[in-house]
């Protein structure tokens, strides 16, 4: 049988030496009525806490790994956006298998505190540093480096969308002349803001390039990315209306993305609360094939002969899932 636990026990001896002897704590062994009161004593305290709605949503939540460490997700939108309303950056990027920790679709409904934590289970301090854009085309270059594997480097973005070639060599597969920053085309010299968890500042899961990067606050100071998007939810309801503000200020967090979950309320026929809706695939990471990069090639001479008379890239790529 496969240990649940495992245990040391020491013993110190008059030499001055210890001795180690490993004790398996296994699921046969009988259970410890004083612990278990304890556990369930928490338990019980815990519980009202983790079934409180932080709002109902309108559509499934897809947060499996086949999902996520691949293409674009609508739970990577939700939380990515709310990453950068609530630091008012010009880009958020997230590292999906450190973060997105569910592996499941969340159903339609009320979305609690319970599903919030099994997304996001850590305690992760939400930073902003200061980025050229050549350092954000490296760091997008090290997020799709390993695809199609389910790596967890792979990027969720809000405030960006960028396309890349699966079949090019790692390291080369980021198209350039796809990256958009809030809408207007990447710069490589260029300095943006972007909100990144510190893991990822502390050039973790291979982003070393944000290491050295100047961050905007220390980690004292830095918002839990949980409660960011606890009070994504609690902003919106605020700036519609939905919920009264207790300081009486009208919250100004909702800046920076237009998606639908910040602009989308539908009205329950069943109870008179609001739906706050995801924001669906939006066309933030695409694949472009040798064909479409020629493409934007044309559309990149177009633009420097002050020309229009491409189609922008998001009708023309496919979603990276």
């Amino acid at each position: 049988m496969i240990p649940i636990l495992n245990a040391v026990g020491v013993e110190y001896t008059s030499q001055s030496l210890y001795t180690f002897q490993r004790i398996d704590i296994l699921r046969n062994l009988e259970e410890d009525s004083f612990i278990k009161s304890v556990v369930d004593d928490y338990t019980q305290n815990l519980q009202p806490l983790l079934e409180e709605v932080l709002c109902p949503i309108d559509t499934e939540l897809d947060g499996r790994v086949s999902t996520v460490r691949r293409s674009e997700s609508n739970l990577g939108n939700l939380i990515t956006n709310a990453m950068l309303e609530a630091t008012h950056a010009d880009v958020a990027l997230l590292n999906s298998g450190c973060t997105l920790r569910s592996n499941h679709i969340h159903p339609a409904g009320d979305f609690t505190m319970h599903d919030l934590l099994t997304i996001l289970p850590i305690v992760d301090p939400l930073l902003v540093v200061r980025i050229t854009g050549g350092q954000l085309l490296e760091a997008l270059e090290n997020g799709v480096y390993r695809y199609p594997a389910l790596d967890g480097r792979f990027p969720q973005v809000a405030g960006m969308e960028f396309g890349f070639d699966p079949n090019a060599e790692p390291g080369h597969r980021i198209i350039r002349d796809s990256v958009k920053i809030q809408g207007q085309y990447l710069k490589k010299n260029k300095v943006y803001q972007l909100a990144i968890k510190e893991y990822l500042a502390n050039g973790k899961d291979g982003y070393v390039m944000f290491q050295n990067c100047p961050r905007m606050y220390d980690t004292e100071t830095a918002q839990i990315l949980s409660t960011v998007v606890v009070n994504h939810f609690e902003s919106i309801k605020i700036v519609h209306g939905i919920k009264k503000c207790i300081s009486g200020h009208r919250m100004s967090l909702i800046t920076k993305s237009k998606s639908a979950s910040l602009t989308a309320f539908e009205t329950r026929t069943d109870k008179s609360t609001s739906v706050v809706a995801v924001p669906g695939i939006e066309g933030r990471i695409c694949h472009i094939s040798k064909e479409m990069k020629e493409h934007l090639r044309q559309l990149r001479m177009a633009r420097k002969e002050g020309l229009n008379t491409f189609p922008p890239l998001s009708k023309d790529c496919e979603n990276s899932d």
